[in-house]
C-alpha cells in the first residue's frame, strides 16, 4: 500500500517527525529533530553492507549477481497499471522467486504494486492543483525569503548535505511551515484526493489485505521450514 494510502487518516500522520518537532529541539538538532537517536541520514554515507558489497565487484562479477537477482533481459514480464503505464519486472531469478513463494504469485504481487503506485501518482496530481495547499507553499516561500533564503517550494527541503546540516535555515524552514500553516493545508489536501479517489483506493487496499494475510501464512511456514 503506497505511502499516500496510509497517511490520510490524519494530516498529523502526513506531517514529518521535523513538522512535529518543537522549536527548541529545531534549534538543537536542526533537521534531525523529532528522529529517532539512531535515525541515519539520508545525506550520510552509505552504510548498507550488501550495497558497499555490490560496489566492489568488477564488471563481470557484478552483471553475474544481477542476472542470479534480477534474472534475464528476456525473462522480464510487463505488467498493466490500470492507467495505461507499464511496470517492467523480474519473471526470474532470486528475487521473482523469493516473491513468488512468500506472496504466492508475483505476478499478483506487483499487479497490487503496480496500482498503488498509480493512485499515488493520482493523488499527487490531485495535490498539485489544490489552491489551499498551494497558498501555504507560496506563503512558506515568501516567509522563508524574508530569512534571507530562496527555495521554490518546502518539498525540495532540505536539498543536501550542506543544507541538512544548517541548523539556521533548519529554523527557519521549521518556523515558515508553522507560520503558513502548511501541514493542516497538505492534510486537508490529502483527505480531499482521497475522499475523490476513495473507492479506489478501498479496493486497493481490500485485495492488499488479503495478499499480506495469505503471505502471513506462508512466512510462518517458511520459518518453520528452515528452523
Amino acid at each position: 500500500i503506497p505511502r499516500d494510502v496510509i497517511r490520510i487518516e490524519s494530516y498529523r500522520a502526513d506531517a514529518s517527525p521535523f513538522e512535529l518537532a518543537d522549536r527548541a529541539a529545531v534549534e538543537s538538532s536542526g533537521y534531525s529533530a523529532g528522529q529517532p537517536k539512531d535515525f541515519d541520514s539520508p545525506y550520510g554515507p552509505e552504510s548498507d553492507p550488501l550495497s558497499i558489497w555490490i560496489a566492489t565487484l568488477p564488471p563481470d562479477r557484478l552483471a553475474k549477481y544481477q542476472e542470479a537477482d534480477l534474472g534475464t533481459e528476456q525473462s522480464r514480464v510487463k505488467i498493466d497499471d490500470g492507467g495505461g503505464g507499464i511496470l517492467t519486472v523480474p519473471g526470474t531469478g532470486c528475487l521473482f522467486e523469493s516473491i513468488n513463494g512468500l506472496w504466492g504469485s508475483a505476478t499478483d504481487y506487483y499487479t497490487i504494486v503496480s496500482q498503488s503506485n498509480l493512485i499515488s501518482s493520482r493523488i499527487q496530481a490531485t495535490l498539485a492543483t489544490d489552491s489551499g495547499l498551494n497558498d501555504a507553499k507560496e506563503s512558506w516561500r515568501h516567509c522563508l525569503g524574508d530569512s534571507g533564503y530562496t527555495v521554490d517550494s518546502p518539498d525540495l527541503m532540505p536539498r543536501n548535505a550542506s543544507e541538512q546540516g544548517d541548523r539556521n535555515l533548519a529554523v527557519a524552514d521549521w518556523t515558515c511551515r508553522s507560520n503558513s500553516g502548511l501541514v493542516a493545508a497538505r492534510g486537508a489536501a490529502l483527505v480531499a484526493a482521497a475522499n475523490k479517489l476513495a473507492t479506489d483506493i478501498e479496493s486497493i487496499r481490500t485485495t492488499s489485505r488479503e495478499l499480506i494475510a495469505a503471505a502471513s501464512v506462508r512466512a510462518v511456514a517458511l520459518v518453520s521450514d528452515g528452523g
